[in-house]
């Protein structure tokens, strides 16, 4: 009897320790999935054209054939100028510097506050028919023209600080370029973030292929998503019937964070069902479940497998997200964001050793 007793606590212990192993494995599967998310762009074997010096050549990359482009590179911009439409008409009398997109103004020697238009001269075949322009989640505000004509913004763009009026809104803007060489100029004004300028890249290609890749991204968002937030409550469930495993609740954070962060950047569809929403609530998500998810994640492998990592490296990386929690919750939004520089470096150290915890784990069976 005794021995029939052992043997089904065994078979417990087996099942529990599959169970958790396999909640490793869903949860990078899930964080894998959220990194790759952006990684929606085509892939093609031949090499995407880039812009140099405010220019980008297409007439050698058939859109309909080849697919979209980011329109990555080295971009004109306009420091301190709101080029109006008849300005843009003579924008070459003006000086511009060549600014690499995606990135920040500061790499170029600027503020990282301000206003500035950037401008974009692009070469088409011509026989694509009507285009579509990706256009990311582009901060704090910004007008975007193609040949003079007002295609889309967000916000409010001035260059007076206090009438720029911030918001959050990606869009898939349909459009028919009056010929095989059109203009784009983006205004943008920026008195929020520390860092300004276009931080992630537009994507240009025919109608039907854009459109085709919006739908495809929100799939995989909703499908990581509903993934993520079905788990998460499943695990906390689990730690509501059974506490002493304090490892399924930290997973459930882990991955009800991970939820909300879908819903607050990418598509951003809190933005689509709740339009009305301050910037700055968002700001606030994003921040909050980038510490609050890494953080999650240390306790979470500490619970899972307590001899395979060192409990002060732990306790100071554990502190160190806390720490960083707790500016978002106390400091203005204009504080706080200058942080996460810093941590991001703290970031990639947890995740590689949450990484080489769990690989240990794994050797030594």
């Amino acid at each position: 009897m005794e021995y029939a007793i052992a043997e089904g606590g065994d078979g417990i212990s087996k099942f529990l320790g599959w169970r958790k192993k396999l909640a490793v494995l869903a949860g990078l599967i899930l964080i894998v999935g959220a990194l790759f998310l952006p990684m929606t762009h085509h892939i093609s074997a031949k090499k995407d054209p880039r812009a140099v010096d405010g220019i980008i050549d297409l007439t050698n990359w058939s859109l309909k054939n080849e697919g979209p482009v980011q329109l990555n590179g080295r971009w004109s911009l306009y420091w301190n100028k709101l080029l109006t439409k008849p300005e843009m008409a003579q924008a070459d009398s003006f000086k511009p510097i060549f600014a690499e997109v995606p990135g920040e103004w500061e790499n170029n020697g600027l503020p990282g506050r301000g206003y500035a238009t950037y401008r974009l001269t692009v070469h088409t075949l011509g026989n694509d028919g009507p285009l579509a322009l990706r256009i990311p989640a582009i901060a704090p505000a910004y007008r975007l023209f193609v040949d003079g004509r007002l295609i889309a913004e967000t916000g409010v763009v001035s260059s007076e600080q206090s009438s720029v009026k911030a918001a959050y809104l990606p869009q898939t803007i349909l459009f028919s370029p009056s010929g095989n060489t059109f203009d784009l100029y983006i205004q943008i004004a920026n008195e929020l973030y520390p860092q300004g300028g276009i931080w992630f890249g537009l994507t240009l290609g025919t109608e039907p292929s854009m459109l085709s890749l919006k739908q495809r991204t929100e799939i995989v968002e909703i499908a990581v998503f509903g993934g993520c937030a079905l788990l998460g409550l499943y695990q906390i469930a689990l730690f509501a019937m059974r506490r002493s495993d304090r490892s399924t609740l930290y997973f459930g954070i882990c991955c009800l964070l991970g939820a909300i962060r879908i819903g607050a950047v990418g598509e951003m569809y809190i933005v689509h069902f709740y339009p009305h929403v301050d910037i700055r609530m968002l700001i606030f998500m994003e921040y909050l479940t980038y510490y609050g998810g890494v953080t999650a994640a240390l306790l979470f492998v500490k619970e899972l497998y307590p001899k395979d990592y060192h409990p002060t490296v732990m306790k100071w990386l554990v502190a160190i997200g806390c720490g960083f929690i707790v500016s978002v919750l106390l400091l203005p939004t204009e504080w706080y964001t200058r942080l996460i520089e810093g941590y991001k470096y703290i970031s990639i150290l947890s995740l590689t050793y949450i990484l080489f915890g769990i690989g240990l784990a794994y050797w030594r069976g």
